[in-house]
């Protein structure tokens, strides 16, 4: 649609209309502006070269199938970290009575060595026997955090 020659394609009550009629000129003198700048920006527009769009698009597939092939991967590794995460809580389990026997033996014969370090003896021992549950919760989240973090920012 061309507006500059809207007078000659008009009828000639509609012309005297939009010469008088305040609004109605203004009206038109802004679409006749808008018309102008949309026929500029149209012929001002670069069109990219076709290999150039090609390119791009080759570039993107290319990422989506490296995104698609890591999701597999990234499972893997969460399962694996819980599995680690549960083995060792198995061997923290199996391996705590022999850990409470080694420091029994331990605090006995520091006991019979000198005989005033059995507090101590016994503090450090009740120390690492109440610290190895935090241990394990420690790794624990530590191990499962950034899974959490993947599943609650994954775009699936």
């Amino acid at each position: 649609m061309v507006l500059a020659p809207w007078r000659e394609r008009s009828e000639e009550e509609l012309r005297r209309h939009a010469e008088g009629c305040a609004t109605c000129g203004e009206a038109l003198d802004v679409a006749t502006l808008l018309h102008q700048d949309a026929v500029r920006a149209r012929e001002e527009a670069q069109i990219p070269a076709a290999g150039q769009v090609w390119w791009r698009a080759a570039i993107r597939a290319r990422a989506e199938a490296i995104r698609a092939a890591e999701r597999p991967l990234t499972w893997v590794h969460a399962v694996a970290g819980a599995i680690a995460v549960g083995v060792t809580a198995a061997l923290l389990g199996i391996a705590w009575p022999s850990v409470q026997r080694v420091a029994a033996s331990m605090a006995a014969w520091s006991l019979s060595v000198n005989p005033s370090t059995a507090d101590t003896a016994q503090a450090v021992l009740s120390a690492v026997q109440r610290s190895l549950p935090i241990a394990g919760i420690a790794a624990a989240l530590i191990i499962l955090t950034p899974l959490a973090i993947y599943l609650v920012l994954s775009d699936d």
